[in-house]
């Protein structure tokens, strides 16, 4: 009978000890949550400071699963972020190879066209304004 009551305890204080490495900061919060109680209550040191670093304790605790979800859902957020911008660049390869030649891309046509300036510009739609019409077919 005491060999069964001690293989049920291993395994429990085992699973205890596999907890506590792999959730430090958890064991941390416990740890000072549980000496700043003794203080507190079973000794009577500075009840009231006692006290009330538990309760920042305890709070800090609140937060540190705050923040650990909250990183995961940002770390997320950034791979999503990530992903689409490869897809959108990948599939816009054609343009960024022609913007970084110095042409500019024509959404219309899909070309690369060379750039113009400003009176080029001008005197093209001038000319495809007021063309004339055995020209514009």
């Amino acid at each position: 009978m005491s060999d069964n009551a001690e293989d049920q305890k291993d395994p429990l204080l085992k699973r205890i000890l596999l907890w506590c490495l792999t959730s430090p900061v958890n064991v941390i919060f416990i740890v000072a949550l549980i000496y700043y109680g003794i203080q507190a209550f079973v000794l009577g040191h500075n009840v009231m400071l006692n006290k009330l670093i538990m309760v920042g304790l305890a709070g800090g605790w609140i937060l540190w699963f705050a923040a650990k979800n909250f990183l995961k859902i940002l770390f997320v957020i950034v791979l999503i972020g990530a992903g689409a911008y490869g897809c959108y660049y990948f599939s816009h390869q054609e343009q960024h190879k022609c913007e970084d030649s110095g042409g500019v891309w024509d959404a219309k046509t899909q070309t690369c066209k060379e750039k113009q300036t400003l009176w080029q510009q001008i005197n093209q739609w001038l000319e495809e304004a007021f063309a004339p019409e055995d020209k514009k077919n």
